[in-house]
């Protein structure tokens, strides 16, 4: 069964036009064709629906065919020029190959055209196989910095809420004991005398009092808070949207979009307080593969 192929035909001559016709068909393909040798006719008939290929004469009366390889080139379409003609001479070849066509057959060597014709149909589907994986690399770009957009903003709002939190810091380690990210206030500094940038990368165990150092290293997070501590119903409810009790100056947000944003990341958040005695949050963040290597 012979391969339909859909024909713009640039030809003066229907004596030529039908040996082209025949040769195609004898090469298994059957094609479905339209013949315009007017400007006009051409840009009406490129309007009018998809081609797979032109055939084209070099040289008629009412087109050139280089003008016709601009006027596909302007209009950006990943359409195949072949020219059929009887305009001899290597310097006529070298110029329509230059200007983009895709082969110069004579049109007394028409047994070139078939072959020519599978050549430039397999280059054009690999055009529009590039394309569209360009296309798709674009959009996987575009998605990941919208993601890293996102990541961005969402910590930008956990510092918020940290830096607004009496100090409190939050440091996640990988299970050798290397700390590989810290968020916080001003509490390690003067808990410690140290600043975010000098911890990252080094052993918690390292950085806390030997009392402290074996239990926080088994429990792989940890989250320190200096207030006053909180009663238990108070406890309780500290996760729900608008639960403060600051009134009226606290809107009861702080503790609600921290615990979004954990659970969003796989984590999970437990606050442990009694009044009089400071508070205690617990804080488990998974850690990547990578970034567990860069303890190792």
């Amino acid at each position: 069964m012979n391969r339909q192929i859909r024909i713009l035909f640039v030809e003066d001559s229907q004596n030529d036009l039908e040996s082209m016709l025949e040769e195609l068909r004898n090469g298994n393909y059957e094609p479905v064709y339209e013949t315009v040798n007017t400007p006009d006719a051409l840009i009406a008939a490129l309007d009018s629906q998809h081609w797979d290929l032109i055939i084209l004469d070099y040289s008629m009366q009412n087109v050139k065919g280089v003008d016709v390889l601009n006027l596909i080139q302007e209009r950006q379409l990943n359409l195949p020029c072949i020219f059929v003609s009887d305009v001899k001479g290597e310097d006529f070849a070298v110029e329509a190959m230059k200007a983009g066509a895709a082969d110069y057959i004579m049109k007394y060597n028409l047994k070139k055209m078939v072959p020519s014709v599978e050549l430039a149909l397999q280059k054009a589907d690999e055009q529009v196989r590039k394309k569209s994986e360009s296309v798709e690399l674009k959009k996987k770009i575009l998605e990941h910095k919208q993601t890293e957009k996102t990541l961005r903003k969402n910590e930008k709002r956990l510092r918020g809420i940290l830096a607004s939190l009496h100090e409190t810091a939050i440091a996640a380690y990988d299970r050798k004991g290397y700390i590989v990210s810290l968020w916080g206030s001003p509490a390690l500094d003067k808990r410690y005398g140290l600043r975010a940038a000098d911890v990252v990368g080094k052993k918690l165990v390292d950085l806390l009092p030997p009392d402290q150092a074996e239990k926080r290293l088994a429990e792989h997070k940890e989250v320190f808070d200096t207030g006053e501590g909180m009663p238990e119903d108070a406890r309780m409810n500290i996760f729900d949207p608008f639960f403060t009790t600051k009134l009226p100056k606290g809107t009861g947000l702080g503790m609600s979009v921290s615990y979004s944003i954990i659970r969003r990341h796989d984590g999970t958040i437990e606050v442990e307080s009694e009044t009089g005695r400071g508070t205690t949050i617990t804080i488990q963040l998974p850690v990547s593969k990578d970034q567990s290597r860069r303890g190792e």
